[in-house]
């Protein structure tokens, strides 16, 4: 998923303070109707989970499908539709 440079900033930031929180062992925020936005965007969470497996991996935390909702969330809100379609000829 393609997003905006500022996106990926505001995204990146949400990371770091959801890293910070982690660490200090705060209360984590409920995603609502998770289990039917993970049925809805399997692939898009599959996407983000693999990406976050370094993160997960240099900070020794477990991110939660809860925190991974909310990024995946972000990322479909910003994402940059492509111009590119496919033409064939009849």
């Amino acid at each position: 998923l393609m997003v905006e440079p500022s996106v990926q900033a505001g995204i990146m930031i949400h990371l770091v303070f959801m890293i910070e929180s982690y660490h200090k062992k705060e209360k984590g925020h409920h995603f609502p109707n998770l289990a039917e936005f993970q049925h809805r965007y399997r692939l898009e969470i599959d996407l983000v989970k693999t990406s976050l497996i370094v993160i997960e991996r240099d900070h020794q935390i477990q991110i939660s499908d809860d925190d991974v909702a909310f990024i995946t969330q972000a990322f479909i809100e910003n994402k940059i539709e492509s111009s590119f379609k496919s033409h064939t000829k009849n």
